[in-house]
């Protein structure tokens, strides 16, 4: 007779510390297993699969009757039957050279779910015996754990990343990091281990590079984590440098693949075929991702005769790499521990050099094909494709300045990245590059010439006009040795670019002019273009009567080479004059415009550009904590691109009027504490609530205001406005008090308030107006 053992010997391990995040995952969970039999999450070893379906077991008890039952068969070989493992987890006597016909019966009349934990070695045993025992019963349910999914047609996945990190971009003070998962659980287990730690104002970047370093993977940040103790945080940074020496101890009471990040990924080597790992190790001198041509140029040589996509494919099955969908491209990424391994392997293969030198040469190529294609229809892809591409365009760019035969092209190449600023992350980045490549390639040539007029242009929009006028001096002088005509025509346009940024916009208009006279005589009519562009702005600066003309004209040139990012330019400058002649309309309305396309190609100097404009057109408004949070943001984005305003004389004189009469009429306190706020609000959030368009006259500064909160955070406020506790809220909404008293606190910070009276105040307007 088949007989289980009694209930308390079945019951789930206990948790022996506290399960942090994951509440989008345990809704999804409970609604894939309410509407299907056979569950599969999936994701990298030390993702936290394991704990996340023991967690959403546990709060499944009560569904059925006849328990919940967890198989942990991570220790099983490819020899142990996985049926006779199930049945001796669930007490059955069942004669062992029949177990598939043992545990169908005990099954055929329960109610129970079967945790299947770790079945990624054991996948034909495992979907074998899923596909017979649900057949066998109705009542079963079947939640497993895999690296890769067990190819039922009944089966469901749930793909399981890692915990969320905040974005690299803006300022969180501490109490809002407490919304981001990894950092969470840091927190948790440091205080742990150091009781009284947490995330304060001092620790809080610290914090933060530790969870994007570590990609918010719970295992790593749980070992990095238990380091609190005897290091550091600046010395836990520094050690993570030294590939998996941080993370080589952790837990001994776990599985032994579990206690190491190193033997988690070593387990995830030995499942791959063949082919799959040499294609991991190769793929590993990708920095942030590539796409499928950048795969087979690379990688795909010689892999056994098997097609690179298949092994692509194995690879995400795996959850090796990472695979995204954006604008119509497939990129594929791995995660950093992930990356490191496979550069570890492929040193030991002796195939380094030529697959680095494969990367490099790819990526110069690609470089070429996006300067000769960036002015015309597929300007704002190229944009795209060049932003994605920034880190591994700068590991090429650092492999050939390794190169003691690769300083030319070096220098070439970093030229030809930092002409529009394309794979800098900054413009102190882009002349750092320039000036590495010129010391290091000194010979006077097109190359140098061409490198030496970039950087005076780099060094202009830091607003260093000085630097910028030696480096001019000196391309004049290399451009006349050689004969260059092209580097002249372009030294004669930065120089008049100077002009305009020294203050002397009508001398920038003559400077230009002679530009696109030289460009053309050099039969280069993309630079002459450009020199039109540029030539117009000035124009709007200068207080020409013909400068909206010229704008007109110069959109009707554009059409037949429709450049996306370039009518961004010019509806910034249609911004400029509608602001300085005041009978044009709206200027707010262009510079909207512009401000999404340079948001939308990653164009930041645009993006400041606009913010800029948006705040003198609020100034001029009288909506003055708007300008002043706009003013606010638009300097955090120029110090982020490594810009400065002093340097930019045409820029300069109207910010200073337009600031002075905000702070006029706000007072010193007001003002600094909303261009406080501008500061620390993120790109997203800035351009949000910059392009927000001006309210009716019946409308108030809460509507304005409103325009930086989430849907959840206005949520929450109503929630306020009926008298709601925190922990009333955090019922009504089914999420921790902690989260409902975070959220409350994000509205206070983002609307200036200090009281929840105010919140309250607040939400009532909004709700009249939205009524109106």
């Amino acid at each position: 007779m088949l007989q289980a053992l009694p209930r308390s010997m079945r019951d789930l391990p206990a948790e022996a510390t506290s399960f942090v995040g994951r509440r989008r995952e345990l809704t999804e969970v409970r609604r894939s297993l309410g509407g299907g039999r056979l569950l599969t999450l999936t994701g990298m070893g030390g993702v936290g699969k394991t704990r996340l379906a023991l967690r959403a077991a546990a709060g499944l008890r009560q569904v059925f009757p006849d328990g919940v039952w967890l198989a942990e068969l991570g220790e099983l070989d490819d020899t142990d039957d996985v049926a006779v493992k199930v049945a001796a987890v669930l007490g059955v006597d069942i004669d062992t050279a029949l177990p598939w016909a043992g545990l169908a019966a005990f099954l055929s009349h329960k109610r129970l779910m079967l945790v299947l934990d770790n079945c990624e070695h054991l996948l034909d045993s495992c979907a074998l015996l899923a596909d017979r025992l649900l057949s066998a019963s109705d009542g079963l349910r079947i939640l497993a754990t895999s690296r890769q999914p067990l190819g039922l047609t009944s089966e469901r996945t749930l793909g399981i990343a890692p915990l969320a990190v905040p974005e690299a971009t803006g300022y969180l003070a501490p109490e809002m990091l407490a919304q981001y998962e990894a950092i969470a659980l840091f927190a948790d287990r440091a205080s742990a281990v150091q009781p009284g730690f947490t995330v304060t104002e001092g620790n809080r970047a610290q914090v933060v590079e530790l969870c994007r370093r570590l990609d918010g993977v719970p295992l790593a940040i749980e070992l990095t984590a238990a380091r609190v103790r005897a290091f550091s945080l600046p010395q836990l940074l520094d050690r993570l440098d030294d590939s998996y020496s941080l993370l080589v101890t952790g837990n001994r009471s776990a599985p032994k693949r579990h206690r190491t990040l190193r033997a988690l990924v070593d387990w995830s080597y030995d499942l791959c075929t063949p082919p799959e790992r040499t294609a991991w190790s190769r793929l590993s001198v990708f920095a942030e991702g590539f796409d499928l041509a950048a795969a087979a140029a690379v990688a795909g040589k010689g892999l056994d005769g098997v097609v690179l996509g298949d092994v692509l494919s194995g690879l995400v099955e795996k959850s090796i790499l990472r695979r995204t969908e954006t604008d119509g491209r497939t990129r594929y990424w791995m995660l950093e521990a992930i990356r490191r391994y496979g550069k570890d392997r492929l040193a030991e293969t002796g195939e380094q050099e030529t697959v680095t030198r494969h990367h490099r040469e790819w990526f110069r190529r690609l470089a070429i094909r996006a300067d000769a294609e960036w002015v015309g229809p597929d300007q704002l892809a190229w944009y795209k494709r060049v932003n994605a591409e920034s880190a591994n365009l700068r590991l090429a760019l650092e492999s050939y300045l390794d190169s003691d035969d690769g300083r030319q092209t070096a220098l070439e190449l970093a030229t030809s990245l930092c002409t529009h600023r394309r794979a800098c992350s900054s413009l102190s980045e882009g002349r750092r590059w320039l000036d590495r490549v010129l010391v290091r390639a000194p010979e006077p040539t097109p190359a140098k010439a061409k490198a030496l007029w970039t950087n005076a242009w780099l060094a202009l929009l830091q607003g260093d006009c000085p630097a910028a006028r030696v480096l001019l001096r000196e391309c004049r002088d290399v451009a006349e040795l050689i004969g260059d005509a092209s580097a002249t025509a372009h030294q004669v346009q930065i120089s008049a670019l100077a002009e305009l940024f020294e203050g002397d916009p009508a001398g920038a208009v003559t400077g230009f002019g002679d530009a696109i006279k030289l460009h053309r005589e050099a039969g280069d009519l993309d630079s002459a273009r450009l020199s039109m562009f540029q030539q117009v702005m000035s124009r709007c600066f200068a207080g020409d009567p013909a400068a909206f003309a010229s704008i007109k004209h110069t959109r009707t040139l554009l059409r037949p080479h429709p450049a996306t990012v370039s009518n961004g330019y010019l509806l910034w400058y249609e911004s400029i004059e509608r602001f300085l002649r005041h009978d044009r309309g709206d200027p707010a309305k262009p510079a909207a415009q512009a401000l999404r396309i340079g948001a939308d190609a990653g164009e930041r100097w645009l993006v400041a550009l606009c913010l800029e404009t948006l705040a003198w057109a609020a100034a001029d408004s009288s909506e003055n904590v708007r300008a002043a949070r706009v003013f606010g943001a638009a300097e955090a984005m120029r110090q982020t691109i490594g810009s400065r305003l002093s340097g930019l004389a045409h820029l300069r004189t109207h910010h200073n009027r337009c600031e002075r009469a905000v702070r006029a009429a706000m007072g010193k306190d007001q003002f600094e504490s909303a261009y406080r706020l501008g500061t620390r609000l993120s790109e997203k959030e800035a351009i949000s609530y910059a392009t927000q368009r001006k309210p009716g006259k019946a409308s108030t500064r809460a509507v304005r205001d409103g325009s930086l909160l989430t849907s959840r955070e206005r949520e929450i406020a109503d929630l306020v406005a009926k008298g709601l506790s925190n922990q009333e809220i955090a019922e009504s909404l089914v999420i921790g008090r902690r989260t409902a008293e975070t959220h409350v606190g994000h509205i206070l910070t983002k609307l200036g308030f200090t009281t929840r009276t105010q919140i309250a105040a607040w939400a009532a307007g909004h709700r009249r107006l939205a009524a109106r």
